[in-house]
């Protein structure tokens, strides 16, 4: 019986347009962030803490479409909670 392989895809040259950053406890941030990808705008939202030699180690993020009703939503949600 042969096995498959899968190709590993090469990674998706991120560029990142824009970002800030939210420092909170002990080295822990939060990212927002605009990023292109094959001329394609996303927002994205990542978590994470700062390492003590300053580099960031990101636990994990969330991405969606730059869609002003899509941002309207979730900016209303998060003032109403």
């Amino acid at each position: 019986m042969e096995r498959e392989f899968r190709q590993r895809r090469e990674k998706p040259n991120y560029k990142t347009l824009s970002e800030e950053t939210y420092t909170y406890g002990n080295g822990n941030f939060i990212e927002v962030a605009r990023k292109e990808v094959d001329g394609n705008e996303f927002i994205s939202i990542s978590k994470g803490r700062t390492l003590p030699d300053g580099t960031k180690r990101y636990k994990g993020g969330i991405g969606f479409p730059d869609d002003a009703e899509l941002k309207a939503f979730i900016i209303q949600t998060l003032q109403e909670m």
